[in-house]
């Protein structure tokens, strides 16, 4: 027997004036007939009637929705919504964008509460942290509200959680699922997801307690590609074409830029496995008391953890001598993509083992108590603290060790074929240990790193609200208080497991530990050509062990100071602190009436926010730069750390209004006007100086007082609901944004740190060289005669900075507010039943456009909007005796992701789609069974620079099938 749900019109208007709560838009409607609608029906009716009754622009999901969704967490279920689109990690969902603003600035509440942010940086929520399974309900809001905390631009997402006295009674389900990811190397090639639900309500519905909880494992395996930085320059031939030096007579340059042109070069390849596990628990605990009609009070506990750490491998190639053969291509920034480098002295070929993760956690308490003193006056008090941590997974942090094998006498690139082909010619018999063949006994130079992170972000916050009813309007009042901390604490070293600690070196680590592994037999359907199949493997674990067992132990970062063995002087530390408080206040008249014989609704409102900044540093800063050969540097810090501190404040009006009006009985038009702001990234507030990249002498610092963005938002739609589950809607919006961060950029010295590389020593040992004939040495000959001057390798075959050298110096970049943009757009929506039929249709369309794009022909910082993307969602359903069915399409179209991936060059992610599907049948009342597939295609994710062929990443993904079952007691 099929389960039916059954309900009025007048309760779903209930239902969404329960919404109210949060956000006071809508107004109940007077009884009528009644409708029966189940499954994916239900749930679409009733997201639509939220879109209908709302004053304002508000999409939803409802859990029905939700469950029937071939969805991981709550980003992919939001795709769904109109002017939604995601970033994707590890092949899931991960960030939300909307109308072309990042996560950044969009504000996610639960049950109207701001969320803590689990970014280091950020103030982002990780959506991946929360099961589909663990809410009841999500509400996206595109216009600003005088009772909505600021912070959203894009948009306010607020994630709605069950209430037992909402829906009274016992309720109780559990479900189980197998997940299979085609991508698993190691680990299982199925893990389970379950989840579970109870809810009951007792002493006639006076008390209620629900419980959720689910609980995912998932493995997967990562199989990529990637270039770590592209140089941009002008190509000029007067020069002697520097950038392509020829090697013995052979160096040829086909299709050469003309003097003047843009071209670009990259410095390296690598090739990335990975093998990933990920554990997710949720959990939410509600009690409620409504001991009469004019009291309720709520008390609620959310918490979410999220495990997740992967062995990772990767092989590497590096661009940094003479190159020849060298084919350009015809696209606006020229790009080498056919080149041979011939090698002068062996020439390294590079090994990397990575151990990576964090463990991320969040715990949220809510008390919330509703008093009615009398009919006409409604007030409501909330308290609610919240707290995300976000650690390294591994107590050592994330750990890299490189191993080299000096054996290419050549190497190649074709960079034309989606992912590039890498081919390297092994000269093991003149340059390696003269067996003919690449293997442990070629093992040789060694680097050792790690990091470890740490993020705090607490929340508290206390509101009280209000509400006055006339005879045919209202007035919402409130006033809030909120503070949010946020901590960030971060430390790394260099070297750590080969070379400064203890001496010892790859080549005296026992043969046993490396294994040969052919990278490319995990590149299934890519145009490999000649690419280089050798290559070296080795446990982590297993080496760090055995050089422990010779050194001593590697750091415990958990332990503040950290204990462990480390290298004399750490490279990095820092502890970042942010505290904003906010005070608030709002005044929101709501209006319904007639207009010409027309049902029209008003909303109006203002909100004033104060807020006030301290941000905190201690770091240690660097005290030199050590020379480590080539284009290699090593700093050394301080022992202590230094603190600094600075104060900012800024206040805010925010003006909305919103205004709908049935133009006839099924078509509805809206116009909406408000201010929003969004805060500026916690990166951006800190009062500590980065020190960059050593080889451009780059840094980076703060501004604590940068002003939030700015948005003035205007919106005109129309809809037409022509049945009780179809309708069309089309929607025209603009955002005029001021406060935009750009950087601005300083020259001057840091620290005193001194330039070894333009120092005496550097100069007397490329005179040298230039006497011998060599008239144009590199950077690596230059080091190399530094070392033979100083009669030894000195300490660690490093150049050491001394007085003589001059004091470098720095292009210090700082985000200053001096931008304004504006960001336009179209949004398309319908939704049609079939009749009885059982089959539906859903489908829209989102256009953004900005005003100010970066030019891939321009030099320099340059500021551009990211995130701005055209996309589409569309699905065919089927619903009926039990059957439920549905094929989900998404695609979102090529967008800028970053305006500074390295030293200002610009990051493209390449547009992205997929195919989903799910079925489930309704074996009994309270058993049903159900089949999903996510990616069906396969389809993996690519970013590129200034053109396409400048690889940045390429992510190799698989499609993911779920079987499942739920019984519903």
């Amino acid at each position: 027997m099929q389960k039916t749900v059954s309900f009025k019109k007048k309760i779903i208007a209930s239902a969404i004036a329960s919404i109210a709560g949060f956000s006071g838009v809508a107004f109940a409607q007077d009884d009528a007939e009644e409708i029966v609608v189940t499954g994916i029906k239900a749930s679409l009716q009733a997201s639509m009637e939220i879109k209908r009754q709302a004053v304002g622009v508000v999409d939803a999901i409802s859990a029905e929705d939700i469950g029937k969704m071939p969805d991981t967490n709550l980003a992919e279920s939001l795709q769904r919504i109109t002017g939604v689109s995601i970033d994707r990690a590890g092949g899931e969902g991960s960030k939300v964008t909307v109308r072309g603003f990042g996560a950044d600035y969009n504000l996610v509440t639960l049950n109207g509460r701001m969320m803590p942010s689990s970014g280091f940086d950020s103030r982002s929520f990780e959506f991946a942290d929360l099961a589909s399974e663990s809410v009841s309900g999500l509400e996206v809001y595109k216009t600003g509200r005088a009772g909505v905390a600021s912070g959203g631009i894009g948009a306010t997402i607020n994630i709605k959680t069950l209430r037992p006295l909402d829906s009274p009674g016992l309720k109780a389900s559990i479900g189980a699922k197998g997940v299979h990811d085609t991508t698993v190397r190691e680990g299982s090639s199925i893990t389970p997801e379950v989840s579970g639900l109870f809810s009951n309500t007792f002493a006639d519905d006076t008390i209620g307690v629900a419980l959720t909880g689910s609980y995912q494992k998932r493995d997967q395996g990562n199989s990529g590609a990637y270039s770590q930085q592209w140089n941009t320059g002008v190509w000029n031939s007067a020069k002697g074409n520097d950038n392509f030096s020829t090697y013995q007579g052979k160096g040829v340059v086909t299709n050469a830029p003309k003097d003047g042109d843009l071209f670009s070069t990259p410095i390296d390849f690598r090739l990335t496995l990975g093998d990933q596990e990920r554990e997710r628990t949720n959990g939410q605990l509600t009690f409620q008391y409504k001991p009469n009609d004019n009291i309720k009070a709520t008390l609620d506990y959310t918490y979410s953890e999220l495990d997740w750490h992967q062995d990772r491998i990767e092989q590497s190639v590096w661009f940094v001598g003479s190159r020849s053969a060298v084919t350009f291509d015809n696209d606006i920034v020229k790009t080498p993509v056919l080149f041979t480098e011939y090698i002068d002295s062996p020439k390294d070929i590079s090994f990397a083992r990575q151990v990576q993760g964090n463990h991320r956690e969040n715990n949220a308490v809510g008390f919330n108590l509703e008093f009615n003193p009398t009919d006409d006056l409604s007030l409501t008090f909330d308290y609610f603290k919240a707290k995300a941590e976000t650690r390294e997974y591994d107590p050592r942090g994330n750990l890299n060790l490189s191993v080299a094998a000096n054996v290419v006498k050549q190497q190649s690139m074709n960079w034309n074929p989606a992912l590039p082909i890498m081919t390297v010619s092994i000269d093991d018999k003149v340059f390696g240990n003269g067996n003919g063949k690449l293997d442990a006994g070629d093992m040789t130079t060694t680097a050792g790193t790690t990091n470890y992170n740490w993020v705090g972000d607490d929340i508290e916050q206390i509101r009280l609200d209000g509400s006055y009813k006339f005879e045919d309007s209202s007035l919402d009042f409130g006033i809030e208080s909120r503070s949010n901390d946020y901590l960030g604490r971060s430390r790394g070293d260099c070297c750590i497991v080969f070379g400064d600690w203890g001496g010892t070196d790859a080549k005296n680590v026992p043969d046993s530990f490396w294994t040969p592994r052919n990278f490319l037999a995990d590149f299934e359907g890519y145009n490999l050509g000649t690419s280089f199949t050798g290559g070296m493997d080795w446990d982590f674990n297993e080496v760090a062990a055995w050089v422990e067992s010779q050194n001593g132990k590697l750091p415990n970062f958990r332990d503040f100071p950290p204990s462990g063995k480390f290298e004399a002087k750490p490279r990095v530390s820092t502890y970042r602190g942010i505290v904003e408080d906010v005070q608030a206040a709002y005044l929101q008249y709501k209006l319904s009436g007639e207009l010409g014989g027309k049902a029209y609704h008003l909303l109006a409102g203002v909100r004033y926010e104060k807020t006030d900044i301290t941000s905190s540093t201690k770091a240690a800063n660097p005290t030199r730069i050590r020379w480590t050969g080539d284009d290699d540097f090593v700093s050394d810090a301080s022992a202590d750390l230094q603190a600094f501190s600075r104060d900012a404040s800024y206040n805010h009006t925010l003006p909305s209004v919103d205004f709908d009006i049935d133009l006839t009985e099924n078509l509805k038009g809206r116009l909406s006007a408000s201010k929003t702001i969004a805060r500026p990234t916690y990166g951006n507030l800190r009062a500590d100086i980065g020190v960059g990249d050593f080889r451009t002498y780059t840094a980076d610092q703060g501004n604590p007082g940068l002003l939030p963005l700015e948005s003035t938002n205007f919106d005109a739609s129309i809809e037409w609901y022509y049945s009780d589950s179809s309708y069309v809607s089309l929607g025209l919006y603009r955002k005029d944004v001021d406060n935009f961060n750009s950087t601005q950029a300083v020259d001057g010295t840091l620290f005193g740190l001194r330039d070894v590389t333009k120092g005496p020593r550097a100069e007397a040992a490329k005179a040298q060289l230039i006497a011998k004939g060599n008239t144009a040495p590199s950077k690596q000959e230059i080091y190399d005669q530094v070392l033979a001057n100083q009669g030894d390798k000195g300490p660690n075959g490093n150049v050491i900075p001394n007085d003589q050298d001059p004091v470098a110096v720095w292009h210090i970049n700082t985000p200053i507010n001096n931008k304004s943009a504006t960001i336009d757009g179209a949004e398309f929506a319908v939704q049609h039943m079939f009749g009885e039929s059982g089959f539906g249709v859903s489908a829209n369309y989102t256009t953004v456009n900005g005003d100010i794009a970066y030019d891939n022909k321009k030099l320099g910082t340059q500021f551009a909007l990211v995130g701005m993307s055209d996309s589409a969602n569309g699905s065919v359903f089927y619903d009926k005796d039990g059957l439920q069915a549905r094929i989900a399409y998404n695609w979102r179209d090529k967008f800028l992701d970053t305006a500074n991936q390295y030293n200002n060059e610009p990051g493209y992610t390449e547009a992205f789609e997929t195919w989903d599907a799910s079925i489930s049948y309704q074996v009994s009342e309270e058993l049903s069974v159900s089949l999903e597939g996510l990616n069906l295609l396969g389809e993996d994710k690519r970013r590129h620079g200034r053109t396409q062929v400048q690889l940045w990443n390429l992510e190799i993904l698989g499609p993911r099938y779920t079987v499942g079952a739920r019984y519903t007691f």
